[in-house]
Order: C-alpha cells, then sequence, then structure tokens
C-alpha cells in the first residue's frame, strides 16, 4: 500500500476511500467529498503516518491511553470488527458503542443517530 501511495497517492487514496470506508447503500455524494477531501492530502503527511505501525499504536499511545483517567468512549460502525479487546487491555474505561448501517464516517452518514449516542454516553 504504501508502495502505490508514493506513486500515485491522490489515486490510492480515493481508490480506497472508496472500496474500504463504505456501505453500498452511502450516500454517493458523501463518498465524493470524502474522498476527495482525503486525496488531496499532503502526501509526505499520510506517507510519514503509515509508516509508524502497522496498527498505528505505538508505546506513546498506549502510555498516554493508559495515564488517562476519564472513561475512553468510542462510537464506531458494526461494518468492519472492532477490536474491543484490544482498547480494554490499553485502559479499563475503554467502551465501544457500535452503530449498524453506516460505513466508517459515522458522524457524516447519520448524524442525528451519532449525536444521540454522543449525548447518551456524555450524560452517563
Amino acid at each position: 500500500m504504501l508502495a502505490a501511495m508514493e506513486a500515485d497517492f491522490p489515486g490510492t487514496v480515493d481508490g480506497m476511500v472508496r472500496s474500504s470506508f463504505f456501505l453500498p447503500t452511502s450516500d454517493p455524494a458523501l463518498i465524493d467529498q470524502i474522498a476527495r477531501d482525503m486525496s488531496a492530502a499532503p502526501p509526505a503527511r499520510a506517507s510519514a503516518r503509515s509508516r509508524v505501525s502497522p496498527t498505528g499504536i505505538t508505546k506513546d499511545v498506549e502510555q498516554t491511553l493508559a495515564d488517562i483517567d476519564v472513561p475512553i468512549r468510542l462510537i464506531n460502525s458494526d461494518y468492519r470488527p472492532t477490536n474491543t479487546r484490544a482498547g480494554q487491555a490499553l485502559t479499563a474505561s475503554f467502551e465501544a458503542t457500535l452503530m449498524s448501517g453506516v460505513g466508517h464516517f459515522v458522524m457524516q452518514e447519520d448524524p442525528a443517530r451519532f449525536n444521540a449516542i454522543m449525548a447518551e454516553l456524555l450524560n452517563r
């Protein structure tokens, strides 16, 4: 993937966004907007991020999460697996709420439902 991004960043990112982040029922206009925005990002920044680690989780991130003393809540789509065990292993307060019927960009695909879940989590 990194070699493809270095060879054709906009094309690779556009294809990745369209094939990996959305459901067949997702709004085509939203897909176009996000694919356009992400493929316009500075390639150097994205390729540097890709070199961090396959998961993006480094020892610094692990320590930072362990040091957080407030609950950590995740609102995610259920269209791809969410490794809740890994989050819970990093911090006992980790909790994931999964939304169905949306892709990766849950807050943009169903803002009303996302906001309702967020309000519920914040009011605990």
